[in-house]
């Protein structure tokens, strides 16, 4: 038997079976993509989704970047699985060689990648898999010398990595794949976005998200660092690299709760509020994972939507974190947990006290009860319409979603929402009255709300409590009557009175 009869790879079931992986996301395989392209010192990546010329009912997926480029041996040995320049690498996102051809052939049968390190001398080579299923290729195709592909850039360097016959991508629409895309790497690569990177998709720049809710982007900004960050100071010892140490970084935000718990059900779903709470995991400066990790016994509730977590580390602990070939889930060893557990554990509880704290402070102030909110609006039609509201139709009453609430053979009466939040002004309520609804606006920042309504709204007494309604009565019928007035004259005056009326309560409490 002849020592070459059974290789140690059987190449044609190989690539059959590591096109499962394992990827959870189109995104994650093109993340693969973007960590090349910022390894080869990118400022720009360019994403192009388009329909197939040939098959209008398949995609091609293209990534342009303005990298250093690739020289012919360095082409072939990218599309090599364990083929790296950097293998076992810990400076920066790669290590392991697999990025290039794993996250492609996990999307698609075909990748064909051009690259040039002068403006105008390109070389080419694939992988199909397709041709190695059906024996006609056992090694890479040799990089030639080519043309350039369809919108080449001008660039003095870079890579060109295209995709066809995708059949695997997460849709095979266009704009549903794009829309997903633009969130998921947004979120993923924002540090480096946030750094001056860019990532384009179909022309359109990816904005970056960060789930902790701090920094401008694509997400809602309110949140706050809770305490400072904590550093552990890590010592690994590997046959590959030696000692090194290394340091891991963890941060927590609070996120605004008095602000936002009035978001609706599905405006926190859409902002990422619900259902998202969980640790972010940052390897060499991308995300990596996202989880419910280092929480010891602590399990998962509602309350934990209210606060976020960052973990930060560096490649030279992949071991310890249990990283992948694929860069996009941990296993955190024993050892790991025992650094950081203890620490992120009391956090975590500290920020659930916290959050159920707040809740039910707010909880009890928010909004009026449902009776109180019922027995205003039942009455409301006896009153006067405001001016702005007194012209409209009969009909444009019924068939509008705000209409006026319908009385008595059509006489309508206003509906009412009441809030409460920070604010800067020195009223104590502001009030606005849009399509049929008198929305009220109690202003935390008031002394009358902390040292008086909240005290008595949220008391455990009934009576107590009623005080509190009755005093929002008053302040929803103050509201009422300002919103009859016609003339601008006679608003500004009723502006006026109301600050000078909330200054005199500040000043009588103070």
């Amino acid at each position: 038997m002849r020592p070459n009869t059974f290789p140690i790879v059987a190449v044609q079931t190989f690539i059959a079976a590591t096109r499962d992986t394992g990827y959870k996301s189109t995104g994650a395989a093109i993340a693969e993509l973007i960590d090349n392209a910022f390894e080869a010192c990118a400022q720009n990546v360019d994403i192009y989704i388009k329909a197939s010329q040939g098959d209008q009912a398949r995609i091609v997926v293209r990534v342009v970047d303005d990298g250093t480029g690739m020289s012919p041996d360095v082409l072939r040995l990218a599309l090599q699985f364990g083929g790296s320049t950097r293998f076992a690498s810990r400076t920066s996102m790669g290590r392991y060689g697999m990025g290039l051809p794993n996250g492609s052939i996990s999307q698609a049968r075909r990748v064909d990648v051009y690259t040039w390190q002068q403006a105008g001398r390109l070389w080419t080579t694939h992988l199909d898999v397709d041709e190695v299923l059906a024996g006609r290729v056992l090694t890479l195709p040799a990089p030639r010398r080519t043309d350039a592909p369809r919108d080449h850039p001008s660039t003095t360097s870079g890579t060109v990595v295209i995709w066809t016959k995708c059949d695997r991508l997460d849709s095979q629409t266009i704009d549903v794949l794009t829309a997903k895309l633009s969130v998921e790497l947004g979120r993923v690569f924002r540090k480096f976005l946030y750094a001056g990177r860019r990532i384009r998709i179909n022309d359109v720049d990816i904005v970056p998200t960060d789930p902790l809710f701090i920094n401008v982007g694509r997400n809602r900004v309110g949140a706050a660092l809770y305490g400072p960050p904590l550093e552990y100071r890590v010592r690994t010892s590997l046959p590959t690299i030696g000692q090194s140490e290394s340091t891991v970084t963890v941060r927590f935000s609070e996120l605004p709760l008095a602000k936002w718990h009035t978001l609706s059900n599905e405006q926190k779903n859409a902002v990422g509020i619900a259902k998202r709470a969980g640790v972010s995991v940052i390897r060499a400066g991308r995300e990596i994972d996202y989880g419910w990790y280092f929480m010891g016994t602590k399990r998962k509730e509602n309350y934990d939507d209210w606060w976020r977590c960052e973990v930060e580390f560096s490649p030279d602990l992949d071991e310890l974190f249990g990283v992948t070939h694929s860069k996009q889930k941990i296993n955190p060893t024993e050892a790991m947990n025992s650094v950081l557990v203890p620490d992120v554990e009391r956090i975590a509880r500290e920020l659930n006290s916290r959050v159920r704290r707040n809740y039910a402070q707010v909880r009890g102030v928010s909004s009026p009860s449902d009776k109180l909110v019922r027995r205003l609006e039942a009455r409301d039609y006896l009153l006067e319409p405001p001016r702005d509201l007194s012209n409209i139709g009969h009909d444009d009453r019924l068939n509008s979603p705000l209409s006026l609430r319908q009385r008595n053979s059509g006489i309508a009466g206003l509906r009412f929402c009441v809030k409460h939040e920070p604010g800067e002004q020195r009223s104590f309520y502001t009030a606005a009255v849009d399509g049929g609804r008198l929305t009220v606006v109690l202003n935390e920042s008031h002394p009358f709300f902390g040292r008086v309504y909240r005290q008595i709204a949220g008391h455990g007494s009934s009576a107590v409590r009623a005080m509190a309604e009755t005093a929002l009565a008053m302040v929803i019928a103050s509201a009422r009557a300002e919103s009859t007035f016609e003339c601008s004259k006679d608003r500004e005056i009723m502006t006026r009175f109301r600050k000078v009326w909330s200054d005199t309560i500040a000043t009588f409490l103070c």
